[in-house]
């Protein structure tokens, strides 16, 4: 009623209102000033718009149909990253006014033209240094030597100190580990938990003749804790399975991967042997790392049989485990007592700590599926190096 009323007293006055009403909004032109269409460009990229003919709230930003930020109020800038490979790359700004209506812009950028182009990675190498069963901590990336199939190498980074890790603790809690070995793994784990910094992550894998418990990845102790609180020692030994299983996940993980093995080395029940497992462990990069816990019974293994293997099997699998965590950069760990696995978990985290990390750039990739041998040596007199013995080309 009021508006038909004002409609009769003020036609004129309500005419001008439906007509302003009527108006479409006034177009606005985008316009991508930075890079430039076919321009080659990667890395970081400042991505400038300039928008005119309208009033703007926000502007977002695409790369590949993929959205990567957005601005609020000009200037109309967004510095986005579009990695190091040499590919085109089709950016888009979109403005938007105030009432929801929007305008567009996209270019396209270039690439370098090449007949014949190969993607080479990164190889990053871990090693441990030591001198007379210490470490040293001073080695210089002058005094460090790489091999890749018998040819020297550029070491392109050189690194040490606290580089994060990613851990499977793999923990044995078969009927041959009960009693004292089953409380001390518990208690090395706990102390393992106890040192992990904020950027470490880990799982933990309880097993016998089959997987019993497994937890998420995570930079939380508490996690890696709470898989152990109601562990008890039964069934035969599946360790080779296990660790096969163990692999899978950590394959996936980036940077530094480490398996703990807390372990008599007693299989009884795989169906694989360690032969099988030892491929899947040169693909996962992983050092592992074997808590022998065999002294704690005080025999070597020799006299185990199984209906599966003869003493002698048995006793060559165990010979396999050492080999297999030599060819991996780990090492066995004695374990003959609670107080040395305590020890050996904490000596454990300061070696981690402590390890170089450097990087090249291998002289050709297949991914071929072969393996590929590193040697890495040290020019200062007296030091020796522990390290992987070369890595899978996939």
């Amino acid at each position: 009623m009021l508006i038909r009323g004002f409609a009769r007293l003020c036609p004129r006055a309500f005419g001008v209102a439906l007509m302003v009403g009527a108006l479409p909004t006034m177009a606005a032109e985008v316009r991508i000033l930075s890079p430039r269409p076919g321009e080659v460009v990667h890395g970081v990229v400042e991505v400038h718009a300039e928008v005119a003919g309208a009033e703007i709230v926000r502007v977002e930003f695409l790369v590949n149909d993929r959205r990567v930020g957005e601005v609020v109020r000009p200037p109309w800038r967004l510095a986005v990253d579009l990695g190091g490979d040499n590919l085109e790359h089709d950016i888009a700004v979109v403005a938007s006014s105030a009432n929801g209506e929007r305008w567009h812009a996209q270019v396209r950028t270039g690439r370098f033209a090449v007949h014949d182009e190969v993607t080479v990675t990164l190889q990053q190498v871990y090693l441990t240094a030591t001198e007379g069963g210490k470490r040293i901590l001073d080695l210089r990336r002058e005094e460090v030597e790489l091999s890749e199939d018998g040819r020297r190498q550029i070491i392109v980074t050189f690194a040490q100190g606290e580089v994060p890790f990613t851990a499977v603790v793999l923990m044995d809690a078969s009927l041959s580990m009960s009693g004292e070995k089953l409380a001390a793994a518990r208690t090395g784990v706990h102390a393992f938990a106890a040192g992990m910094r904020p950027l470490d992550e880990a799982r933990a894998v309880v097993f016998a003749e089959e997987i019993r418990t497994v937890t998420p990845f995570s930079t939380f102790p508490e996690v890696l804790r709470a898989a152990l609180s109601d562990v008890g020692a039964g069934g035969g030994t599946a360790l080779n399975d296990a660790l096969r299983l163990a692999l899978v996940p950590l394959k996936r993980r980036q940077g530094r991967r480490v398996v703990v093995l807390l372990s008599d080395g007693v299989d009884s029940h795989s169906v694989l042997r360690m032969r099988q497992v030892l491929p899947a462990l040169q693909r996962s990069r992983a050092q592992l790392y074997w808590f022998n816990l065999e002294a704690l019974r005080a025999r070597d293994g020799a006299t185990v049989r199984s209906p599966w293997r003869t003493a002698a099997e048995h006793q060559e699998e165990r010979r396999l485990l050492a080999e297999a965590v030599a060819l991996s950069g780990g090492r066995v760990i004695p374990a003959g007592t609670a107080g040395a696995i305590t020890e050996g978990f904490a000596e454990l985290l300061r070696e981690l700590r402590d390890q170089y990390v450097l990087g090249y750039y291998p002289p050709s990739r297949h991914g071929d599926g072969r393996f590929r041998r590193i040697q890495v040596r040290a020019t200062r007199p007296g030091v020796q190096i522990r390290t992987a013995a070369g890595y899978v080309d996939w």
